[in-house]
């Protein structure tokens, strides 16, 4: 709902302002809306948004994703700064990150699948389970090269 501001009208006791009903109505309407949490407007904040209670309050939810999220400075992780240095490395906690944890599918720029995460395995090539139970298999280097040939 929009605020809803009240006509006080061009002079005192003029007669073109809002009668007292419909202004203390919309006096309600302002602070129902209040006090039921719907006053935030993320696009007119003039100040820091806060939660009342450290770690209660999400932004977003899974069913309501934000889309982007832009940041000028820096972002805490539990208590770990996370940034960009000007060579466009990710610093996490001061320490440019090397080897980086990545799960899930991988996709290249046209969309194709490169790595396939949930099944574990790189389209058009051999599967590491596949390669676990060839080397299983086999008893020398050639019949292992024979089975991977065959497959």
């Amino acid at each position: 709902m929009a605020k809803k501001t009240i006509l006080l009208g061009t002079a005192d006791n003029y007669g073109d302002g809002d009668p007292l009903r419909t202004a203390f109505g919309k006096v309600n309407d302002n602070f129902d809306e209040l006090y039921a949490g719907q006053n935030s407007d993320p696009s007119n904040t003039g100040a820091s948004l806060l939660p009342d209670v450290d770690g209660t309050r999400d932004l977003g939810a899974a069913d309501k994703q934000w889309a982007d999220l832009y940041v000028r400075d820096f972002i805490y992780l539990n208590g770990n700064r996370i940034e960009v240095d000007a060579q466009g490395r990710l610093l996490v906690a001061g320490s440019v990150q090397q080897n980086l944890d990545i799960q899930g599918s991988v996709f290249g720029d046209d969309s194709t699948l490169l790595v396939d995460g949930v099944n574990n395995t790189i389209p058009g090539y051999v599967s590491i389970d596949v390669l676990k139970t060839a080397v299983a298999v086999s008893s020398s280097y050639a019949e292992f090269a024979s089975y991977i040939t065959n497959l």
